[in-house]
């Protein structure tokens, strides 16, 4: 243990007083130490008693002292213990004992005020290990103030209801979750705790101004279908446009897939090794690309006219108009020959299923990738976090970068939620919009 030399607490060569270490105003330091890359401060309260809790008498006398160590935020990247002396005072008339008490300190975490909302400001963007090593305590306690502090802030979320909503679905800690965003602002506004019928009926029960919402843009899940038409009939609702075409490629890989049973080793190794090529727009192929899918289609044409059928239904969705949409629609499905009728005829009777809110796109042209890009990060968050509960992560994707403070801070808007976009950049990943 060494005691730290007058040249570690120096600022431009003049000495800095023991009192501008911590600059808290009712908390004196005394002495401090450095153990371990610790800091070890040694303090008093400045503050005294003049009356009694109890009783109010003015009549106390000193009865011994008390010494707790509290966390405070890092000095240099090190760990700090404020070991304050508590000052015990007893009352001459009613005997009660009492202890000095610090407006600067948080008894509840045995923690400066400033470091528990230090954890609190740092929590949303950082893993528990993290911060729990960076402060020099355990993780579980950085679990307990972020346990303390959330269900307030939760409830502080006074969300706008949004002309567009969305609706997806994600598979996270051992259930199907449904996500809720606001499609035009691209943010997040709530994260279910499942998606069945049940829980959906009660969050948009309840959900304020729900005459509001215009439009609802989801997969195709007929609970959510039903709860929609059932408690916003006047929303118009769109089919993301995302979860129809995929049928397309998934159709196009079974055809592959088929192919390859009946072939050589060397044969079905070329058609995996080409298996990006087959599932990319023709569009986004380079010339040298193109080549290579001619030759496939050449050599296995049942995939050639399968690849034709994706590419096919893909460009329906480029149609400017409902009309011409429908109209290239009933072109493609005649298009289908009897020998991919299998694959492909499936396709024809969910898009006869869905008919209305699949082509209800071409007048609100609206998709759900807010959803999905919130998907992929919340698995990044959930792998970050060594799989954090489903309530601790819902938290910190709707409180991330101060969501729960009064005022707007970058990344949130109090009124539309979350930002995708801020979410992105929070973990360095690219935000590339899905081509079709």
């Amino acid at each position: 243990m060494t005691i730290i030399s007058k040249k570690n607490i120096a600022l431009n060569s003049k000495l800095v007083q023991l009192s501008d270490i911590l600059q808290l105003s009712d908390i004196q330091p005394k002495d401090i130490i450095e153990e371990n890359n610790c800091y070890h401060i040694k303090a008093i309260i400045t503050s005294e008693f003049k009356f009694c809790n109890k009783c109010f008498s003015n009549n106390l006398s000193k009865n011994g002292t008390r010494v707790i160590m509290y966390r405070d935020i890092p000095i240099h990247n090190n760990p700090v213990g404020i070991h304050i002396s508590f000052q015990r005072y007893q009352c001459k008339k009613c005997h009660n004992t009492i202890y000095q008490d610090s407006l600067s300190l948080d008894t509840k975490h045995l923690m400066t005020k400033r470091l528990v909302e230090y954890i609190y400001t740092k929590v949303y963007q950082r893993k528990f290990t993290e911060l729990a090593l960076e402060i020099g305590v355990n993780e579980k306690t950085i679990r307990n103030v972020f346990a303390n502090n959330v269900d307030i802030q939760l409830k502080l979320l006074d969300i706008i209801t949004p002309e567009v909503l969305g609706i997806n679905e994600i598979h996270l800690v051992g259930n199907s979750r449904c996500v809720i965003t606001n499609v035009e602002q691209a943010t997040v506004i709530d994260i279910l705790k499942t998606r069945n019928k049940a829980i959906l009926m009660s969050y948009f029960g309840h959900i304020k101004k729900v005459e509001n919402i215009k439009i609802v843009t989801m997969g195709m899940w007929q609970p959510h279908f039903n709860v929609i038409s059932a408690i916003i009939p006047d929303a118009k609702i769109v089919i993301d446009k995302l979860h129809v075409v995929k049928m397309a490629l998934e159709a196009m890989e079974k055809v592959q897939k088929n192919i390859c049973k009946g072939l050589t080793y060397k044969e079905r190794k070329q058609l995996k090794d080409n298996r990006y090529l087959l599932l990319t727009r023709h569009y986004q192929l380079t010339p040298m690309d193109k080549l290579t899918i001619e030759d496939l289609r050449m050599q296995y044409p049942l995939l050639g006219q399968a690849y034709l059928l994706k590419e096919g239904f893909y460009n329906i969705w480029n149609h400017p108009t409902k009309k011409e949409a429908e109209r290239a629609y009933i072109d493609w499905c005649k298009q289908i020959p009897i020998e991919l009728a299998d694959y492909f005829i499936p396709i024809v009777n969910t898009v006869e299923n869905w008919y209305k809110p699949i082509f209800n796109y071409f007048t609100n042209s609206y998709n759900n990738a807010t959803g999905e890009a919130l998907n992929e990060l919340i698995k990044i968050m959930n792998r970050k976090g060594r799989c954090y509960s489903f309530e601790v992560l819902r938290s910190k994707i709707l409180l991330i970068h101060g969501a729960h403070k009064i005022q707007a801070l970058p990344g949130f808007n109090k009124n539309h939620g979350t930002s995708i976009q801020i979410l992105l950049n929070l973990f360095e990943l690219e935000s590339t919009p899905c081509q079709l």
